[in-house]
């Protein structure tokens, strides 16, 4: 069975959302961002209008990307390509001091995890 690519207004309904929780976000081809001017949104925070004017509906754009940092309220991403199951996120959560249902952590499509965190430690003087 063949995954169904989400539509342009699904991706953009959910790059709303997680701009909402203080990530810049960006539209992906592929793994790939898509769009040349995404750079500046490194240091600098979108607005609600920029994240909704985005080209969403083009088919070239294939999901949603974050930008971590200062930017995105000190937010770092923990990625686990090809995770051997479930276990590693276990592990990983229990080793963050995170609980198991921690909200933060994700499956990837690709099978893998991702473990968000906040770690303002780690931008002091970036923002």
């Amino acid at each position: 069975m063949t995954k169904q690519q989400p539509s342009g207004s699904e991706l953009r309904r959910a790059a709303l959302h997680y701009h909402s929780l203080g990530l810049n976000i960006l539209p992906l081809a592929g793994k790939q961002p898509f769009g040349p001017k995404w750079k500046r949104w490194q240091s600098e925070r979108q607005t609600e209008e920029d994240v909704r004017t985005m080209p969403w509906e083009s088919k070239k754009v294939t999901g949603i990307g974050a930008i971590t940092g200062a930017v995105s309220d000190c937010r770092v991403c923990l990625d686990f390509d090809k995770a051997e199951g479930p276990q590693v996120l276990q592990k990983a959560l229990v080793d963050l001091a995170l609980p198991e249902d921690y909200p933060w952590a994700i499956t990837t499509p690709g099978g893998g995890y991702h473990i968000w965190i906040r770690c303002p430690e780690l931008f002091e003087g970036d923002e």
